[in-house]
């Protein structure tokens, strides 16, 4: 019974690394011919094959999601700078929406709302897009989640990769 626990324990503890371990069994098997052969090249380092290997998939896999953070967070300061500077503007709204059947003209009341007092639609409308602006940032916390499993993934196969001439044998 003792040991029935314990093995329950290692397993409920493990268990979150489970598909990171198999993706990174899957990728290391996958790219094992490749390792062989820069290996080879490399006059039989496996260990700087490995490591080669890993940071290009680390770039390969993190580096798009790097750009695109980085251009989301120049975009955020820019808006942001221009906030503070100008304020919030509403443009005018174009005419052909005052016209659109059903739709146009309770658009058009919301715009002339929130161009002549942003301040009280806010506090009208705001708490409808709480419900939104949470679901995006649990959106964003899945993807950064998503992000941090490959990385833990590839640096598992970076790993396994450094290590096969000794589990091959």
């Amino acid at each position: 019974a003792a040991l029935a626990l314990i093995l329950y324990g290692g397993y409920a503890l493990l268990r979150p690394f489970l598909a990171l371990f198999l993706w990174a069994v899957i990728l290391a098997t996958a790219l094992k011919p490749l390792h062989d052969g820069l290996t080879l090249r490399l006059g039989g380092r496996s260990r700087l094959a490995a490591g080669l290997m890993t940071l290009g998939l680390l770039l390969i896999a993190v580096g798009p999601v790097a750009a695109l953070a980085d251009s989301l967070i120049g975009t955020v300061k820019a808006l942001a700078q221009h906030v503070a500077e100008n304020g919030i503007r509403v443009p005018a709204l174009p005419a052909f929406v005052s016209d659109l059947p059903l739709v146009g003209e309770p658009i058009q009341r919301f715009w002339a709302s929130a161009t002549s007092n942003m301040e009280a639609t806010v506090q009208k409308y705001g708490p409808l897009l709480v419900p939104p602006a949470g679901e995006l940032i649990g959106l964003l916390g899945a993807m950064a989640k998503g992000v941090l499993g490959v990385v833990v993934a590839v640096l598992l196969t970076g790993i396994l990769l450094a290590a096969s001439p000794v589990l091959s044998e």
